[in-house]
């Protein structure tokens, strides 16, 4: 039977949670890709769940942003860094938001 967890860690999932980091952050898809040090079309392709991001590429934007591997795979801000918590908190409620769920 899955968990609550496994069902916020699908692709779809994942990707949102991307684009509601690089938005709670206010940077566009280029900045984030100089920050990070991911390339700009693997970055698109994460954010369309086209590919899931792989442990080493979301081990550099959690270097980088100050989210944890936990986060980004399964929605778990009790990790987070408190300053970007709250700016994902944020976002979350915000209705500006990008979401990409299907």
């Amino acid at each position: 039977m899955p968990g609550v967890e496994e069902e916020r860690s699908t692709s779809k999932d994942v990707a949102a949670r991307l684009i509601q980091l690089r938005q709670a952050l206010g940077l566009t898809a280029a900045q984030l890709c100089r920050r990070t040090g991911i390339k700009p079309n693997a970055w698109s392709n994460y954010e369309k769940a086209v590919n899931r991001i792989s442990v080493d590429e979301a081990a550099k934007v959690r270097r980088a942003l100050g989210v944890t591997l936990d986060w980004i795979y399964h929605g778990d801000l009790s990790g987070v860094r408190s300053d970007v918590a709250e700016k994902l908190q944020a976002a979350e409620r915000s209705p500006q938001i990008v979401r990409r769920r299907a």
